[in-house]
């Protein structure tokens, strides 16, 4: 074995006697599918790449990322293969003897390796599971998220027994993390996709209540016009959170010293690699606006150290002195043997998702104050459908025509109208429905 920590060039003899010549370069492949996280929210592109890289890096038959369904079942949907013969894409797995025994194990974080299928203790159910898929030697690494197990990387040898390294199985270990922040960023993203939805929502809602309301309204427009340009300003927002989602990710030694870090919160902040590398965190200049902040990561650097995974939203300094809030979190990183190695900082950029909930809560109190107008105003307000059906009656309208409301809506507007005037009434309702202009003289019969 020759070379650096980052490179390795190793010469591996097969049970045939064979010299594999294999190149690991664990810290390049993690870096490409970094990069390619913040190049790209398109999940399955990041997932391929993960794939091939995997596969080329670590010359196997099958690399596959295998995602679980609620039910514990799953499928595999990302492959790379060295031959269309071991092809399991699509393939939907529900075996009760993988959903009970092995489930588990990589719910706590553990990896499974196994050098030598025909002799390694297996059970039986696990052995004819494997052999089913012609697996001869395996490496199987959790891929974990925010909400828990999403589903497995896996490393497959079919043409006969290999034994898996260290390297290998670290290496593998720190890809399932990247891959783990790809998938919570892609999560993210269906929620702002979601709030943006919904914002049109309410935007559509509140022209439509507009077009609706009673003509002793009309005074009340203008403001109406303002919040309805609120809510459009509030979802270009929404739409340049979809282009520029911040994504933090670092290493720190066990005593809080950044070793590695990407590309984006440098540029945000205006720093270089010189600035922060080589120094403690939580004296980096993104904390250092408040002496609280730097001792949240101090602690959270002191929880993780002891093996306990911290999270919490906090702002982030930026150029400028400006702030923007992220989700933080702070996990260990163990080797083979379970030690803590190192640290590994996160963060995504959650500003917008905030303050869009801010700006919900402000459009339903301004729905609650534009109906205590109406409730409190001293004249009648009735609101109807173009065909004549009662929508709204405020208390003034319950005191001055004597129904209540629970009387009224519901009902045709003509029960208001002498019997004399109804064949009147219905010719102007039936212009205002073909959208003719009835004058006030002729519409206060209505």
């Amino acid at each position: 074995m020759t070379g650096e920590k980052d490179y390795l060039n190793l010469n591996i003899h097969d049970p045939n006697g064979r010299v594999l010549s294999v190149d690991l370069n664990w810290d390049n492949l993690g870096a490409k599918i970094a990069l390619k996280i913040r190049q790209s929210l398109d999940l399955a592109t990041i997932l391929q790449t993960t794939a091939d890289e995997v596969h080329q890096l670590v010359k196997c038959d099958r690399v596959l990322l295998y995602q679980f369904d609620p039910d514990g079942s799953g499928q595999v949907v990302v492959e790379a293969i060295s031959d269309p013969q071991w092809s399991l894409l699509d393939r939907v797995v529900h075996d009760e003897c993988f959903e009970s025994s092995w489930l588990e194990p990589y719910q706590e974080k553990q990896i499974r390796a196994i050098a030598d299928v025909a002799t390694a203790n297996l059970t039986p159910c696990h052995a004819e599971f494997l052999a089913g898929f012609q697996v001869k030697a395996n490496l199987v690494v959790p891929v974990l998220c925010t909400f828990g197990l999403w589903g497995l990387l896996i490393v497959h040898n079919c043409t006969g027994p290999r034994p898996w390294l260290a390297e290998e199985m670290d290496g593998l270990q720190q890809i399932a993390v990247h891959v783990g922040i790809a998938i919570y960023q892609a999560d993210l993203v269906v929620q702002l996709q979601a709030a943006k939805a919904d914002l049109q929502a309410q935007v559509a809602s509140r022209t439509q209540e507009l077009e609706q309301a009673n003509q002793e309204l009309l005074a009340k427009v203008e403001e109406c016009n303002e919040v309805a340009t609120a809510l459009h300003q509030r979802e270009i927002f929404s739409h340049q959170v979809l282009d520029s989602l911040l994504t933090f990710v670092g290493v720190l030694t066990l005593d809080g010293v950044l070793i590695e870090a990407n590309q984006a919160p440098l540029d945000v902040a205006g720093l270089t690699r010189e600035d922060v590398i080589g120094k403690f965190f939580a004296d980096a200049y993104w904390w250092s606006y408040s002496t609280d902040a730097q001792a949240q990561i101090r602690e959270a650097i002191a929880q993780a150290s002891q093996g306990k995974s911290v999270g919490f939203d906090i702002p982030v300094q930026v150029q400028g002195g400006d702030r923007i809030m992220i989700d933080f979190s702070l996990k260990p990183l163990r080797d083979a043997t379970g030690q803590i190695t190192h640290l590994i900082p996160s963060g995504v950029d959650i500003t917008q998702r905030k303050q869009a909930e801010i700006a919900l809560r402000q459009s339903r109190d301004e729905q609650f104050q534009l109906a205590a107008i109406v409730e409190s105003s001293q004249d009648a307000i009735i609101s109807k459908t173009l065909d004549g059906k009662i929508t709204s009656w405020n208390q003034a309208a319950e005191q001055l025509l004597g129904y209540t409301a629970f009387e009224a809506i519901g009902q045709q507007i003509t029960m208001l109208i002498p019997v004399e005037r109804q064949s009147e009434a219905a010719l102007i309702l039936q212009r205002i429905h073909r959208g003719e202009r009835v004058d006030s003289g002729s519409n206060a019969i209505l």
